[in-house]
């Protein structure tokens, strides 16, 4: 998100909020669903699709030179921009979840709980 060239823009929004910059995605993704009428927040990056294997795939592909796709985003650098993207990596990291839940599930592993962590 901070690498993106409308943090700043967000940043200040947020700090006038007295918000998070996140919540301010949030907001932001929800005033787009409107104004696209879409029917879930979720449609809103139909045609952006992430992969988030930066540093190589530890699970379930174990490859460590695998690298992240990032396909159909465009030159703009406007706040809607940075949260589409922050959407479609929070969509990203769900997928490579269920990926990894689905593999471990085909190898006889059964699930109670599932937590995130890391960084």
């Amino acid at each position: 998100v901070q690498g993106h060239i409308a943090y700043s823009e967000l940043k200040a929004l947020a700090d006038q909020e007295n918000k998070t910059p996140f919540d301010m995605l949030i907001i932001r993704l929800q005033e787009l669903e409107k104004k696209h009428n879409t029917a879930n927040i979720s449609f809103l990056t139909a045609n952006i699709h992430m992969t988030v294997d930066f540093h190589g795939n530890r699970a379930p592909v174990a490859d460590p030179d695998l690298g992240a796709v990032i396909s159909g985003i465009k030159l703009d650098n406007s706040l809607d921009n940075l949260a589409l993207q922050y959407l479609a990596v929070i969509q990203a990291i769900a997928y490579d979840g269920k990926h990894i839940i689905e593999a471990m599930t085909k190898a006889g592993h059964r699930f109670k709980q599932v937590q995130i962590c890391g960084g």
